[in-house]
Formats: C-alpha cells, structure tokens, sequence
C-alpha cells in the first residue's frame, strides 16, 4: 500500500460482464468512505447493496445513513465490522452524551450492550444483518479483531467452540424467528 497507486476499473464493463455470465451479483459495495458519483451510479445500475455500520450511527444527525430508520431493503447492516471494536468495548468508550442519544434511539435500552444494538439491527429493513460473533457472544474489547493502522496483535482473537452453547442457539434463534430473518 505505501508504493501503491489508483488504477481506474472498466466499472460497468466489467459488471456487465459479470452479470452475463453469472446472473444476479452476489456483491457488497463496501462504501464506507468518501464514494465518489460513479460508484453510487454503478451500485444503482447493478443492484449493488452497501454497507451501514451502527456504530456509526450516533452522531445527533437524524438524515445519518447508519441509523436504522434511513436503510433500505438494498443494504447489509452491521453492529460493528472486523476494524470496529466489538459493540460492547465501544460503548465503554463513547462519552455520557453519546451513550444517552444511542440509548434514546435503541429498540431496548435497558438490555445490556450489546443487546439493544443487536435487536434493532435484526428489526430494520436492512436485506441482511451480519453481527459479528463477538457481539454475540457479548465480549469486550480484548477480543477486538483488527486496529487499523497497526501492525501488531492483529487478527489473534479465537472463539471456543464451547462459546457456542444451547443457549446461545437457542437464544439468537428466537431473534431471528421474532424479527423474520430465520427460513
């Protein structure tokens, strides 16, 4: 990356492509940063969903595009990706009034986190969720998968597959059944 330099797509050409020989596109748009009109024109011409991360989404700005009530059906929504820390560690880390704008805004707040990011994530309209098994599992930040910008420690973090216990199943299968997203 640090002698790297931007090489400019055949962009639809080779969506178009793509699309001849495989039908519809199994792709996400990972548009997290500054997106330029020719990637949110492919997107809409493809079909492509984009990415919200909740996390995001607490910045007092009702028109923010991570909060919930802005997704649409062509979205995937995520409590946090693999760079975030998990839900819980970032919520220790906000401040008074951040906590209590995502506490105003969450389907239940007197869950305890990450819960409520879980449960209005699954109720949006989002086309799919990913929750990242750290949430579900409710861990802290110690089981952060990735810092960006640094080199060290990295990508170390394991689960146990004694984790992943019947209530767990049992627990985040009544979620998906409540708010339809288990077939």
């Amino acid at each position: 990356a640090k002698e790297g330099h931007w090489e400019k797509a055949p962009g639809e050409r080779l969506f178009a492509a793509f699309k001849q020989h495989f039908g519809e596109l199994p792709f996400v748009a990972e548009d997290l940063g500054h997106i330029t009109d020719n990637v949110h024109k492919l997107k809409e011409k493809f079909n492509i969903p984009g990415m919200v991360v909740l996390q995001f989404a607490f910045d007092k700005n009702p028109n923010n595009p991570h909060l919930p009530h802005n997704y649409t059906k062509n979205l995937v929504a995520y409590t946090g990706t693999h760079d975030n820390d998990t839900t819980r560690g970032w919520f220790k880390s906000i401040d008074a009034e951040a906590k209590e704008y995502a506490f105003s805004y969450l389907s239940s707040p007197s869950d305890k986190m990450p819960l409520p990011f879980i449960k209005t994530l699954l109720g949006s309209s989002a086309g799919l969720t990913i929750i990242p098994l750290q949430d579900l599992l409710s861990l802290d930040s110690e089981s952060r998968m990735n810092m960006p910008g640094t080199v060290e420690n990295n990508w170390q973090w394991k689960f146990n597959s004694t984790d992943i216990n019947a209530d767990l199943i049992s627990h985040v299968k009544g979620m998906l059944y409540m708010y339809k997203r288990y077939k």
